[in-house]
């Protein structure tokens, strides 16, 4: 009775205007099919429901490092096909349907941490096509890869999935093959990244091992670069300029000790401050990035420095002046040498593959055994000579103590 009421409303309101009115189009649809929002579309011919996605991508911003989280607002835009809520297209070309009222799929994203919806709209043409768009502000997780940074590459994902219908109930695909429109890359701005590509890739797949049925997904990745050029300008050149001054301070005169210490001191600790001040952009890691490398690489260089005047102070300082000339000998040697190693270790270090790091370690530990060489023959030297005094002060000892007559025993009487 309450149909048939309601179809005879809505073909008065037709008769006394050119569409008919919005409230008459769904209350019909939704008594005359007899719709149930709870069950999927195509439930009676068991073949899945295809979602069609897409985004609009309207910011993308906050990457955030330590977090491994990045923000993005965008419009999302869902389409599928119901035919339980088609009519006759006479009426009105489309009209928006109260949300709660159809059957909505339960996409959600699968790395998302925030999700908060501004705007939510859906729209039904008299076909039975539905459009359901909404605006989010999203912050979703990334999975970073920092080995190579500030030279990196990353992947930002915005991953759809369906968690209540697995890919034989629903399944997710890029609208018209395109996961994104219009293409972001041309509006794309941002201090530290440059946008690369954009791909999307959907298919099924299980969300736990535990669980056989596979769920239908649909990622969108963003493949960005970093740009270096604020960390080789505040970071790295300063870090180099700052080895180089540890390089010049073999010219500061041995003999000088307040000088050569305070400058090596001040050049270890203005390093160590610039290793916490990079630290703080980056998450606690179980791995050494590029940047913690060189950092370690100029800490070391700068240690050489220190235990290089620590050994020339103390041979400058013995008696023997062929000991101090050994001293004098291998602060000239780091001198002329130093600058030149550290240019080319650098060199061998930003090339940076496995061929290049073994050489640069190799040329590392020649460079320090040329240098240490003179030390090394003057410990064996001294060494030698220790041992030759101990030998010779034990065979005087054994000589000067007298041999004792050996007493013999005379045997005892037979019983």
């Amino acid at each position: 009775m309450r149909a048939a009421v309601l179809t005879l409303l809505a073909l008065v309101g037709l008769s006394h205007a050119t569409y008919m009115n919005t409230s008459y189009v769904v209350a019909w649809v939704l008594n005359n099919s007899h719709y149930d929002p709870t069950s999927r579309p195509n439930l009676e011919s068991g073949s899945p429901v295809n979602i069609l996605a897409q985004f609009r991508l309207n910011h993308l911003y906050n990457v955030d490092n330590v977090a491994n989280t990045f923000q993005a607002d965008v419009f999302t835009r869902l389409h599928w096909d119901d035919s339980r809520l088609a009519y006759n297209c006479s009426w009105r070309p489309s009209v928006r349907f109260p949300r709660a009222k159809i059957w909505r799929p339960d996409i959600a994203f699968y790395n998302g941490i925030t999700v908060s919806t501004t705007a939510d709209v859906i729209e039904t043409s008299c076909n039975g096509s539905v459009f359901w768009g909404r605006q989010q502000l999203l912050t979703l997780g990334a999975s970073l890869d920092l080995h190579d940074f500030p030279f990196d590459s990353q992947i930002l994902t915005i991953a759809l999935v369906s968690f209540a219908l697995d890919a034989n109930a629903l399944m997710i695909s890029p609208f018209q093959g395109q996961g994104i429109f219009p293409d972001p890359r041309a509006d794309f701005s941002s201090p530290i990244w440059d946008m690369e590509k954009i791909t999307t890739l959907n298919g099924a797949m299980a969300l736990r091992e535990s669980d056989p049925n596979p769920y239908g997904f649909m990622n969108l990745n963003f493949y960005l670069s970093r740009r270096f050029d604020t960390y080789i300008i505040k970071y790295m050149l300063l870090l180099g300029l700052l080895v180089l001054i540890s390089a010049l301070s073999y010219a500061i005169d041995a003999g000088s000790a307040p000088a050569r210490v305070a400058c090596s001191f001040i050049l270890v600790v203005a390093l160590s401050a610039f290793n916490i001040y990079v630290s703080n952009d980056l998450p606690k890691l179980s791995y050494t990035t590029f940047m913690d490398q060189y950092v370690i690489i100029c800490f070391s260089f700068a240690l050489v420095s220190v235990f290089e005047y620590a050994t020339v102070n103390y041979f400058i300082t013995q008696s023997d002046k062929s000991v101090a000339a050994i001293g004098r000998q291998m602060d000239r040697f780091f001198l002329f040498t130093a600058a030149p190693m550290w240019g080319l270790i650098l060199l061998l270090f930003l090339l940076y593959s496995a061929g290049t790091l073994t050489a640069m370690i190799v040329l590392w530990l020649v460079w320090l055994a040329v240098g240490f060489r003179e030390v090394v023959r003057a410990i064996y030297r001294r060494a030698e000579e220790l041992y030759k005094t101990l030998h010779d002060q034990g065979q005087q000892t054994a000589e000067s103590i007298p041999l004792q007559p050996v007493m013999s025993h005379p045997a005892a009487p037979a019983k």
